[in-house]
């Protein structure tokens, strides 16, 4: 992948005008919350899975807290790569 990152442009795209000047949620940003929602309902399965309780699930996902973060944001950039590379 290259250096240069993009956002995507809007997740949710107006008319022009419309937006009073605030452009919302970028397309990186609404990847990335989709990716973090399949990885953190994966965390907790896994976790449940262990036997053990939806608060000690959920501690172990907040200590991990920036790592899922930043790959969710890499599974972003990554979509948004391969959607680049498909118009080309």
């Amino acid at each position: 992948m290259s250096a240069i990152r993009s956002d995507g442009g809007p997740a949710f795209p107006v008319l022009y005008g419309q937006t009073n000047g605030l452009d919302g949620m970028s397309l990186r940003d609404w990847f990335a919350g989709q990716a973090l929602a399949g990885i953190s309902a994966e965390l907790v399965r896994l976790a449940l899975e262990d036997g053990v309780s939806q608060e000690v699930a959920a501690a172990r996902i907040g200590e991990g807290a920036v790592g899922v973060a930043a790959v969710a944001y890499s599974l972003a950039d990554t979509m948004l790569y391969v959607r680049a590379a498909g118009d080309q």
